[in-house]
């Protein structure tokens, strides 16, 4: 095995590979508002990142490999912490399609008190944006 990496050294460049990209996913399935229902893979690919940054460390990696190995496993973890602390409740809808908005006053960019019922009698589209986050 002349001129080959040691495994310790693969499996940490792999588990600090796995762990960007699995964010990576995330993070554009986030901007794209492209989340629900797809939300375990990552989680599950940061959890295979941060177990294969562990087996690296067992391997006495040194520094090219356990650097990455570590950082693999922090930023995994993390991850994963994170989103088990963030999870969001599935509550139904308060309102149904054609529903009237309820009274809602609240200031605008400016500061300026808002009142919807303004808006009452006009046609309006209002979208509402949820983060995944």
């Amino acid at each position: 095995m002349t001129g080959s990496l040691p495994m310790g050294v693969v499996l940490g460049l792999l588990s600090l590979a796995i762990v960007a990209i699995s964010i990576g996913v995330w993070l554009r399935r986030s901007n794209a508002v492209a989340l629900e229902g797809r939300r375990a893979g990552p989680f599950a690919s940061c959890g295979l990142g941060v177990a294969l940054g562990m087996t690296a460390l067992f391997g006495e990696p040194g520094w090219i490999g356990g650097i990455p190995a570590v950082l693999g496993i922090a930023l995994g973890s993390t991850w994963i912490g994170l989103g088990v602390l963030a999870s969001q409740s599935r509550q139904n809808p308060n309102l149904a399609l054609g529903e009237p908005l309820p009274a809602i006053v609240a200031p605008d960019h400016s500061g300026t008190p808002f009142d919807v019922d303004s808006l009452r009698g006009h046609p309006v589209l209002i979208k509402l944006f949820r983060g995944h986050w």
